[in-house]
C-alpha cells in the first residue's frame, strides 16, 4: 500500500531496461500507483547515482511523501515460499503443494466481518489485533465460503484446511 519506485539505467547490462518496463506497465494495469525514473547512461547502479546526484535526501524525501498503512483493508499474498509468506496482518505457515504457489485474499469488510479467499493453502493465521476490528465482539471470518467464528483481539487465529473445509485451530 505505498507507490512503486522504480529507478533503471537506459545502459543496465544485467537487466534490460524492458524487463523494469514491463513490470512498471504491469503494476499501472493493476491499480498501482508506479513511479519510473529512467536514468540516462546509468547501468545496474542506477538507483544508487540517482539518489547521490542530489544526496540522500532525495529518496527519503520521496519516502516522506508516502505513509504506509500498516493494517489496510485488503492483503494479497502470493508465494511459492513460506519464509516469504507474512503480509500485515496475514500469514501463510503451509502451502498444500510445495513449491506450486499459495494465495490468499484477506479483506475486512467491517468491525465485525472479515472474507479471505485461498488457493493452495493449508495453514494460515490472522492477527485478530488489527485496529480496524472490533476489539469486543465475535469476529465472523468466512474462508472460501465457509463460515467460522474467532474472538477478538487473538494475535494469532490459525485456520487449517480440512477435509470439511477450514477449522479455527491452536495457534502453530
Amino acid at each position: 500500500n505505498l507507490p512503486t519506485l522504480i529507478v533503471h539505467g537506459d545502459l543496465d547490462n544485467s537487466v534490460p531496461i524492458g524487463v523494469a518496463q514491463q513490470a512498471a506497465a504491469t503494476l499501472k494495469n493493476l491499480g498501482y500507483s508506479v513511479r519510473f525514473d529512467v536514468l540516462a547512461g546509468g547501468g545496474h547502479d542506477a538507483l544508487n547515482v540517482w539518489t547521490q546526484e542530489t544526496g540522500a535526501e532525495r529518496i527519503y524525501e520521496y519516502f516522506r511523501r508516502h505513509q504506509r498503512n500498516p493494517w489496510p483493508d485488503e492483503v494479497i499474498l502470493k508465494t511459492s515460499y513460506v519464509r516469504y509468506g507474512y503480509r500485515y496482518w496475514v500469514e501463510l505457515i503451509e502451502l498444500a503443494d510445495p513449491p506450486f504457489d499459495g494465495y490468499i485474499k484477506a479483506n475486512v469488510l467491517d468491525a465485525t466481518h472479515i472474507r479471505v479467499m485461498t488457493e493452495g493453502v493449508n495453514i494460515f493465521q490472522l492477527d485478530l489485533t488489527n485496529p480496524n476490528l472490533s476489539q469486543d465482539e465475535t469476529i465472523e471470518i468466512e474462508i472460501d465460503g465457509v463460515a467460522l467464528q474467532a474472538e477478538a483481539r487473538q494475535p494469532q487465529a490459525t485456520f487449517r484446511a480440512g477435509e470439511d473445509g477450514w477449522q479455527l485451530t491452536e495457534a502453530i
